[in-house]
């Protein structure tokens, strides 16, 4: 991965809102004049900054192609290794699904809910090594701490193997957890570092912070504990991997159960992966034509409730209908990436974002551990009790969805008052959901406006570089 240093754009990590919309110039002559103020954040960040300006012969300004240029390099070297790393992690989890197609209960003796617990272990397990991977990504360089995690569960994984009972799957599944509960939170910081919000969306297809140590600031542990939004979140993560984590280990129990052969049910599989890359393209795309977010997941809830409707209520009979039925059923499989962008995006300071982090990922292993308990082996292959709680977490998500995007407005009005009282404007767009050319437009209508105002638009970067939660940055914008 490319030490930040080497890309004149990896300072933009602290960036937010109004920040990511300053010419890289303006920031660092302003954050030099203000460096004498006190700050609740290090000065580390700045150092660095300025330390490249003075390479770059003390002032520089980065065009637009080489902006893209950048963006480019990025993508090839951050992006594609996630990409890489993620998918083998996935392929790991969905073994499982696929040895049960295989006979995996008989050939190994599982009796009762013994399958259902290979699942839950596993995120029970990346639920307690949460706390020490949250404390890893801030001390350790990520990348040497996502390497050691990825080969040791590769170990892992060739020795699930040679297991021939519950024990043996069960210490296997244990370690697997282990060695995975830190890839997804590393993920999700990486991206916000090296990609600007309207980038970042594009980057959740494939999986779902720093490069460099940096301090715990336990002030900003205590404003994410208080912050209702962190809850609210935590919640909305119960609900989505509720389902999620049991139809992703019991779907092929359930088409199964169609009257399919064991290669036939395997193959009825293949389509839901395409389902839900073109399904979260076309809602990244309208998320970003419309910038609003909270109508698109909300929205993207009710296919996932009727499918579910639909293999309940569908006679056995109709298979054409119970398969469509599965089919849509598998559009919440965009629901978390899409989760994990908007949550990310809403707050601001470093030990804030890895704790709002791990509390979403506390709530996905909550929701990825119950949910395969509530399939009931008696019931297969209807699953009806599972079936019904998983509407019951769909439908409560969409109304988590609509109350979070009337919060955030609320929360950017707030700001504006905010702003008034420090002589801003009260009303800012942000431009990191914006394309190259509408945001250039709008930072020289902005900057023009403000002149005529007689206000100091200085003001809007003062906290570029500063490790300032979002309620602490006046001119951070909640994207709701």
């Amino acid at each position: 991965m490319p030490d930040p240093a080497s890309i004149v754009e990896a300072p933009r990590e602290e960036m937010t809102g109004v920040d990511e919309q300053l010419e890289i110039k303006t920031s660092i002559v302003h954050a030099e004049e203000a460096g004498s103020k006190h700050r609740h954040g290090t000065q580390d960040g700045l150092d660095d900054v300025n330390d490249v300006v003075k390479e770059a012969g003390g002032d520089f300004k980065v065009s637009l192609n080489d902006s893209r240029r950048i963006l480019r390099k990025i993508d090839l070297f951050v992006c594609v290794p996630m990409c890489i790393v993620y998918g083998l992690q996935n392929l790991d989890k969905g073994t499982l699904s696929y040895a049960a197609v295989f006979g995996l209960q008989a050939q190994t003796n599982l009796v009762g809910t013994e399958y259902s617990w290979l699942t839950s272990c596993v995120y029970i397990t990346q639920f307690l090594f949460q706390p020490l991977s949250s404390y890893a990504l801030v001390v350790f360089p990520v990348k040497y701490w996502v390497v050691f995690n990825l080969t040791a569960w590769s170990i892992v994984t060739i020795c699930t193997a040679a297991a021939r009972n519950f024990t043996g799957l069960l210490i296997c599944r244990i370690l697997l957890g282990m060695f995975e509960a830190t890839i997804l939170p590393s993920f999700v910081l990486i991206t916000q570092m090296w990609w600007t919000r309207r980038e970042q969306s594009y980057r959740t297809i494939a999986y779902q912070i720093s490069d460099t140590a940096s301090k715990w600031k336990w002030h900003q542990f205590w404003e994410a504990m208080r912050d209702p939004k962190t809850w609210m979140w935590t919640l909305m993560f119960i609900c989505v991997t509720l389902p999620s984590s049991a139809i992703g280990s019991f779907g092929g129990l359930i088409t199964k159960g169609f009257g399919f052969d064991t290669f036939t049910t395997i193959l009825m599989q293949m389509p839901t992966g395409a389902i839900g890359i073109i399904t979260l393209l076309i809602a990244i795309y309208v998320t970003n034509r419309i910038k609003t977010r909270f109508i698109v997941i909300a929205f993207l809830c009710l296919p996932a409730i009727a499918g579910a409707c639909g293999l309940i209520y569908i006679g056995r009979d109709n298979v054409r209908g119970l398969m469509g039925c599965y089919y849509v059923c598998y559009l919440f499989a965009t629901l978390q990436p899409l989760l994990y962008s908007w949550a990310n995006l809403n707050a601001g300071g470093t030990t804030k974002r890895v704790v709002t982090t791990a509390m979403l990922f506390a709530g996905q292993c909550l929701g990825n551990t119950v949910g395969p308990q509530l399939y009931f082996s008696w019931e297969a292959p209807y699953y009806h009790t599972g079936l019904y709680v998983d509407i019951a977490a769909w439908c409560c998500l969409c109304v988590l969805c609509v109350v979070m995007g009337f919060y955030l407005k609320h929360l950017n009005r707030k700001q504006g008052q905010r702003r008034v009282a420090l002589g801003l404007p009260a009303e800012l767009e942000d431009i990191s959901v914006m394309t190259p050319v509408q945001a250039e437009a709008y930072k020289r209508s902005l900057t023009e406006r403000m002149n005529a105002q007689g206000l100091n638009a200085a003001q809007l970067y003062e906290n570029a570089f500063d490790d300032l939660t979002d309620f602490e940055n006046p001119n951070f914008i909640y994207v709701w």
